[in-house]
């Protein structure tokens, strides 16, 4: 696989920062071509075969949101995973882009969002993400999420056991938000 930085193979790293690692999509040529969970190891490559650098780099930034938000010492150890890696893996420091949630995904659930991007996915890219299993568990997590009419964080709407694990890679609620948010940056899905 070719990491040329040419506009039609140019690569894209987003992160949605976490503590103690951070999970992430890469795109190259406006394709998702990985997804994984670093484990937080300053400096180590995302995965085998990654570019050294990203022509872009986005980042979720986190916000507070009343009850929702973990406490103020999380909420700083998640935007240091996310600094780390933005800039240990950008080409330069004008290829990072730093999103809040509400810029780049509104108010909309996890589960709903999660829907709208897999409508924007390939074959490939689908397969990548774990296929029809992880498609069912998007749909049973806007179930629960529907019938309970959204009172809590959209996470808590999935089961860990219905999300399958490809490649050695568990897929998680997180790792559909850096997928969705490489997505949103590459302008294949809109905003919220």
């Amino acid at each position: 696989m070719s990491y040329d930085t040419d506009a039609d193979n140019r690569t894209l790293l987003a992160i949605d920062p976490g503590h103690p690692g951070c999970t992430f999509s890469t795109a190259i040529g406006g394709k998702l071509d990985h997804v994984g969970k670093d484990d937080g190891t300053p400096n180590r490559v995302l995965y085998d075969g990654a570019p050294p650098f990203f022509d872009q780099v986005v980042v979720e930034v986190p916000t507070v949101r009343g009850a929702a938000t973990p406490n103020a010492e999380d909420l700083i150890l998640i935007a240091v995973a996310g600094a780390r890696l933005c800039e240990r893996f950008a080409l330069n420091p004008g290829g990072i882009t730093e999103y809040r949630p509400a810029e780049w995904k509104g108010s909309t659930p996890k589960p709903p969002h999660h829907a709208r991007m897999w409508d924007a996915l390939d074959a490939t890219e689908r397969a990548l993400l774990g296929g029809s299993r992880t498609h069912a568990a998007i749909l049973a997590a806007c179930a629960r999420g529907a019938k309970d009419r959204w009172r809590k964080p959209g996470a808590t709407y999935y089961r860990a056991r219905e999300l399958p694990t490809v490649h050695g890679v568990k897929i998680s609620h997180d790792i559909l938000d850096a997928s969705a948010l490489a997505l949103y940056a590459l302008g294949r899905i809109p905003r919220g």
